[in-house]
């Protein structure tokens, strides 16, 4: 059975993107890169990557309902 993606797996928006890198680049002066920034919630996803997050939770929950379905005993 697929499992459900977490929500890194999607496309990050760009503000959370730049406001990551303003507080990295603040808190690390010295540093002359920014690590990659990794989307740890749904709100800070792109309006795609939101879309394709709901797409995939519904797939999965529907996936999951019809499993239980398959394996409850009449």
């Amino acid at each position: 059975m697929r499992t459900s993606k977490q929500v890194d797996a999607y496309q990050p928006s760009t503000a959370a993107i730049n406001a990551y890198t303003t507080q990295y680049q603040s808190e690390h002066l010295l540093s002359a890169t920014t690590p990659p920034f990794v989307p740890t919630r749904v709100s800070n996803l792109s309006n795609t990557g939101k879309a394709l997050y709901k797409e995939d939770v519904e797939d999965y929950k529907g996936r999951l309902e019809a499993y239980k379905i398959e394996d409850t005993k009449y």
